[in-house]
């Protein structure tokens, strides 16, 4: 889950909706499809809960045992400061789900590399001596993969050369299995890596001192009200790193995907969190270069564009993890050069655009979101889901067993009438996977 507010910063306010559009909400798929995407107001746990809610509901159209898939999350505030990440919504929402969110690396690292001083020369080897701290690659897996680099290297090299070289190359990296090292290493590694540029610093400002020069430290100290400074960054991301957040949420094999499982050097897509995310946000950031000013609608028929074309990529490059016969091709390919034009892009009517849903189901995606009214039935099952783990008996998340006792004898009827309505939406199974719902086909 993540958000981005560089693309709305272009988009004037819906005339059908009331809220701002300020943040586009984006909630990726185990394998790196956009599974939902909403315009709006904040990045708060509101939102994302709203959105995992009808993430949820698209599940249950399709099978309980989807939701039950559903093991492990990532976001870039991960815990949000609990004590007890097992203690968090999420857990609530998908029953699955033991924690809360975890932190991928990039935004681990972040916190600590933005709390330095910009520009500085020091930038780089201090973001290379962090990496290095989360970086662990399975041994038994360069071992294999050196022995490709020596076959394919026009010069005789050793096995360790060629395990220290071959990392060094794309091609080959991608090739090799890799898991965040052990909480208690990762903790070791980053003090060091503060050790190590704590003494850099020093050492060029007493060279600058040395030679009358004036020196602006790397390392920045707290100031109230302004910053939390270097070190107490890296005090905060050794306590998340202590509660689990940058643990490995499955074992190896779970982690990294071999895209071509018959390929004796398969390259491996790895399940990290967000980062993935960062670059698809770029991504959608690049569509209003060229921009300066797009109405709401026309911003939500670019997404609708762009995500369906990175959907289909994602499914050509997954072809054969997915085992998809044939892959997914509609007619946005077709279309792409509407996006030059922000006029052409009314002058669209194509089968799929936009695309349709079953009959009596919605789930407002995109600028959808700020359209939608009936939120107060969706709190109550919102809420009922957060007071589940209180009640005992039926896994059914809409069995009204408790509610009466849970939500008060008001709302159990507004409730009841709603989970009526929520099972005979399930019970539109037979439909099958919706067009309009990206990557749903490919992963839940």
């Amino acid at each position: 889950m993540d958000g981005t507010f560089e693309y709305l910063s272009k988009t004037m306010n819906d005339r059908e909706g009331e809220a701002e559009l300020d943040c586009m909400h984006v909630i990726w798929g185990e394998y790196g499809h956009i599974l939902s995407w909403a315009f709006g107001e904040n990045e708060s746990d509101e939102c994302y809960q709203r959105l995992l809610y009808f993430l949820r509901q698209r599940c249950e159209r399709l099978g309980l045992e989807h939701v039950q898939a559903v093991k492990a999350a990532y976001s870039d505030t991960c815990c949000q400061g609990l004590k007890d990440p097992t203690t968090h919504w999420i857990t609530q929402v998908f029953p699955n789900v033991p924690r809360a969110p975890y932190r991928d690396n990039f935004h681990a690292m972040k916190k600590v590399t933005d709390a330095t001083q910009p520009h500085h020369e020091l930038k780089l080897p201090f973001t290379q001596y962090m990496k290095g701290a989360f970086t662990h690659y399975d041994e038994q897996s360069k071992n294999h993969v050196a022995g490709l680099y020596m076959k394919k290297c026009k010069h005789t090299v050793s096995h360790e050369v060629a395990k220290e070289q071959m990392l060094k190359r794309k091609e080959y990296v991608k090739k090799v299995k890799k898991l965040n090292p052990d909480k208690a290493v990762i903790k070791q590694r980053v003090e060091e890596a503060w050790t190590k540029i704590s003494l850099e610093d020093q050492g060029l400002k007493a060279r600058a001192e040395l030679n009358g020069e004036g020196y602006l430290p790397f390392i920045l100290s707290a100031k109230k009200g302004v910053r939390l400074g270097t070190r107490k960054e890296i005090d905060n991301l050794l306590v998340h790193i202590e509660k689990g957040c940058c643990d490995n949420p499955f074992d190896l094999d779970g982690m990294n995907v071999a895209l071509d499982p018959d390929d004796e050097y398969p390259d491996y897509q790895r399940k990290q969190g967000t980062l993935q995310g960062e670059s698809t946000n770029r991504q959608f950031n690049r569509m209003t270069d060229d921009v300066g000013r797009q109405s709401a609608e026309t911003a939500d028929k670019r997404m609708w564009l762009r995500v369906s074309r990175f959907n289909q990529s994602k499914d050509q490059i997954l072809q054969k993890v997915l085992k998809l016969t044939k892959v997914r091709t509609v007619e946005w390919y077709l279309h792409e050069a509407l996006l030059k034009e922000n006029s052409a892009l009314s002058l669209y009517h194509g089968y799929d655009f936009p695309p349709e849903l079953p009959e009596g189901y919605f789930e407002p995606i995109g600028v959808e979101y700020g359209w939608y009214s009936d939120w107060s039935r969706v709190e109550i099952e919102i809420n009922r889901w957060m007071e589940l783990s209180a009640c005992e008996g039926s896994a059914d998340p809409f069995d009204p067993a408790n509610t009466v006792a849970q939500v008060g004898p008001g709302a159990a009827e507004v409730f009841q009438e709603a989970a009526q309505d929520l099972r005979e939406l399930a019970a539109l199974n037979s439909v099958g996977p919706t067009p309009g719902i990206p990557a749903v086909s490919s992963t839940a």
